[in-house]
């Protein structure tokens, strides 16, 4: 097989199952309409209840399609890809091998979008990948981050995994605070920024979902015992202007605090996270624009408590000045 024939080759596999309910499903974002393809229902399934609030039904033209597949199709084409030179036609372009973990290929001309994995991935994240390739062209990108806020006025609250992002921004959605997401934002790159929201869920680990009261339905329990809700039926914010940074740390303090940040850490730590998980290969160069585009924001420490209430209340308080 030849790196041109491969939107051929997807074509084929997939000529059965593209109208089918069970293996697609449309979405309206961003003034676009976006179509999802696998031939595993079970994935479709998640991520059509992750974007639910998007969905649209209406027969109309496509802007972008994106698919998905994984095993033998990859074993088949990384062998295929190791054995011939780069020579891809200008139409076909932006190939990636990661660890042996995915593929990208962009058809620019169908505006066909391809994802390959060596094993089924039952999260988001595949999509996210995919998702960022289509937005570049729009001058929109997706941050690693939550974003919530009040009247208008919001802040990324941006983390490594484990120090309290997700905990803080739910807890802010349960107190009625304008809410855009708890881990994924989509942002406009040039100020005023923007956050708006990418996905219409919440996915919680075991200890944290166990100490809420959760109204919400869910999507999924995966194998470590997190759950995916679906916060669809919920008040999220379609744009919030974005006017700091807010960098989450767990404490044993009784009364929680937000302090002037370290900024090249905190910038560093929001660049590295979002380049980790989207753009691999062009870690360093990514790393560098997104530092670069949120130079100008202030940013903060967020001195965790062990009560939650308290935590949303000064961030309430902070967030009126």
């Amino acid at each position: 097989m030849k790196q041109d024939n491969i939107k051929n080759f997807f074509d084929k596999i997939y000529i059965n199952i593209k109208e089918s309910d069970n293996y697609s499903f449309k979405i309206k974002y961003n003034n676009s309409v976006l179509k999802f393809v696998s031939k595993d229902e079970e994935l479709i399934r998640i991520w059509r209840n992750s974007l639910k609030k998007w969905l649209t039904y209406n027969e109309c033209n496509v802007d972008a399609t994106f698919y998905y597949d994984y095993g033998n199709i990859y074993n088949i084409l990384k062998e295929d890809f190791n054995n011939t030179s780069v020579n891809i036609k200008n139409e076909f372009c932006n190939i990636e091998f990661v660890n042996t973990c995915y593929i990208i290929g962009i058809d620019k001309i169908n505006k066909n979008y391809y994802f390959i994995s060596p094993k089924l991935l039952y999260s988001t994240h595949p999509l996210l990948i995919l998702f960022s390739r289509y937005l570049d062209k729009y001058n929109l990108k997706i941050i690693h981050s939550a974003a919530v806020g009040i009247n208008g006025k919001g802040v990324l609250i941006s983390a490594k995994g484990n120090s309290g992002k997700s905990t803080l921004a739910i807890s802010c959605l349960l107190k009625n605070m304008d809410f855009v997401s708890d881990d994924y934002v989509v942002m406009n790159e040039k100020e005023p920024f923007y956050a708006q929201p990418l996905f219409s869920m919440v996915r919680l680990r075991k200890e944290i979902y166990e100490n809420y009261n959760i109204p919400f339905p869910m999507i999924q329990l995966d194998k470590k015992q997190a759950k995916s809700f679906d916060i669809s039926d919920c008040k999220i914010a379609e744009r919030l202007q974005i006017n700091s940074i807010i960098y989450p740390r767990i404490t044993d303090n009784n009364k929680p605090s937000i302090i002037n940040g370290d900024r090249n850490k905190i910038l560093f730590e929001l660049s590295f996270s979002t380049s980790k998980q989207l753009s691999p290969i062009e870690k360093k160069a990514n790393i560098t624009k997104i530092f670069e585009q949120f130079k100008n924001l202030p940013t903060y420490e967020f001195n965790l408590s062990k009560n939650l209430e308290k935590n949303v209340k000064i961030l309430e308080d902070f967030l009126k000045k």
